[in-house]
């Protein structure tokens, strides 16, 4: 039986996570979590370097879905009010 567990963390250990692990599932991890973050500049700059510079290309795309995730949610609370 699988199981997932789901780490609680904090925002300077998922930006260590997503610069400095080896394993691509661990900096995809730290991609998703950081992506739940809004309105964070350091994170906004973090995904956008790993999403040009990760060198696996899951890393890349996840970054990129996150990101893009995150600019709906600016435009759509923008464009709401």
């Amino acid at each position: 039986m699988l199981k997932s567990a789901e780490f609680h963390k904090e925002k300077k250990e998922w930006l260590y996570q997503l610069k400095n692990a080896a394993d691509l599932s661990d900096r995809a991890d730290a991609v998703i979590a950081l992506g739940k973050i809004k309105k964070d500049e350091e994170v906004v700059a973090a995904l956008g370097d790993a999403l040009r510079n990760d060198k696996a290309w899951g890393v890349r795309a996840t970054a990129a879905t996150r990101s893009a995730s995150s600019a709906v949610r600016t435009l759509r609370s923008c464009c709401s009010k």
